[in-house]
Parts: C-alpha cells; sequence; structure tokens
C-alpha cells in the first residue's frame, strides 16, 4: 500500500509543471520601462557631419522619460558674462504630455499639439549597449539628423 502512494504521489510531482500554473509572471522589462530615466546627449549630427558639443550649453542637454510624461531640456547660448567669465545658457523644455515607444517598429511617439488638437508625433529611434545608448532620428532627415544620449545613473 505504501509503494502505491509513493508512486501516486511522484507521479503527480512529476505531472505538474511551471507552465501549469494559472499565475501571472511579471514583467519587468516593459518596452517603456527601458527608457525611464534621465539620458544626457553625447553627440548630435547635422548634415551628416558630428558637431562639436563645444559649450556648456550644448553638452547638457537631457531627455527625461518619466512614467506618463517625457521632458527634453536643451540650452541654447545666452550672452557671455565677463565679471565670471561665463557663457550664459538659456533653457528651452518641451514638455510631452504622453510618450509611448513601440519596440517592435524602432518608434517612439511624443505627444504635441498642433491646432489645439493632441498629436502623436512618431520619432524613429535606436536602442543599444544594453539600453545605455538612445539615438534619436530627426523624422525628414534620419541620416543626416540625429542626436545620440546616454542614460545616467
Amino acid at each position: 500500500m505504501k509503494k502505491i502512494v509513493l508512486l501516486l504521489v511522484g507521479a503527480l510531482v512529476l505531472s505538474c509543471s511551471k507552465n501549469d500554473c494559472n499565475c501571472k509572471e511579471e514583467k519587468s522589462d516593459t518596452p517603456k520601462s527601458v527608457l525611464l530615466g534621465t539620458w544626457k546627449i553625447t553627440k548630435k549630427v547635422e548634415n551628416g557631419e558630428i558637431k562639436e558639443l563645444y559649450s556648456d550649453c550644448d553638452a547638457n542637454e537631457t531627455f527625461v522619460f518619466q512614467e506618463k510624461e517625457a521632458i527634453n531640456e536643451s540650452y541654447q547660448k545666452g550672452k557671455f558674462n565677463p565679471y565670471d567669465n561665463k557663457l550664459e545658457c538659456r533653457s528651452k523644455k518641451e514638455v510631452y504630455p504622453t510618450y509611448e515607444y513601440k519596440k517592435e517598429e524602432n518608434k517612439l511617439y511624443l505627444e504635441t499639439e498642433a491646432n489645439g488638437k493632441p498629436l502623436m508625433i512618431p520619432q524613429k529611434i535606436t536602442l543599444e549597449n544594453n539600453n545605455t545608448q538612445l539615438t534619436i532620428y530627426h523624422n525628414y532627415d534620419a541620416e543626416k539628423y540625429y542626436k545620440v544620449y546616454t542614460k545616467q545613473k
């Protein structure tokens, strides 16, 4: 009798697998989650040529992806302050109330406004180096105009 019970228990254990579980597996790496955080510009290409990020204004550009919105903060050269020998930079923020990343299309959709109505603008992007390097291509001439950002820790 003990042998039959042991055989039945053994058969039951071997017949069940992880796939039989009706549990939901959590996905921590959703397409949007790879973008979350602060990205700092490391390269800018205009008209097919790499542009030097020669001033603090250029080198401080960031793209911040939060759970619901994205913020691109760039800096334009302002006046040179001779008293402290520094170039003043003027901040320019573009806030996108929502965004969506479609990994299979390599597209980032940023919400903007046109004629008072929300509009999702697609941008071609690539993620490289273990999702730590983000390239955002210009819509009209992607091979000649793009920016490369590195994820900050």
